[in-house]
């Protein structure tokens, strides 16, 4: 069980550790890196005992740019090309779809 929920507001940022960190009672520090953030942790350690604590955090927060990026943008594809992609995959580019929309337009033969 959790010693304590703690918002991530409420620890500091150590540069020499390159972690988010909160007072433990034994006297060291609960720590917990941005990587660690990054891929959803949320266990917050003390290295000197056994306890820990919970983070609470948004993980929006500290989720890479770029993934973020890959999210909220989708490729996107134009639509006649995923028709044709369809038709194709389909076997109906022979005689049944094209042929008569070739001929409707002055494309047939």
């Amino acid at each position: 069980m959790s010693y304590d929920d703690v918002e991530i507001e409420d620890m500091e940022w150590n540069e020499e550790l390159k972690a988010f960190t909160y007072p433990c009672p034994c006297g060291d520090l609960f720590q917990i890196t941005k990587e660690e953030l990054k891929i959803g942790e949320e266990i917050a350690r003390c290295p000197s005992c056994s306890l820990y604590i919970t983070v609470i955090y948004n993980m929006e927060d500290f989720a890479d740019q770029k993934s973020k990026t890959n999210i909220d943008q989708p490729k996107q594809q134009p639509v006649a090309e995923i028709v044709w992609s369809l038709a194709e995959a389909l076997g109906l580019l022979q005689g049944i779809l094209v042929a008569p929309w070739s001929m409707d337009h002055g494309l047939g033969a």
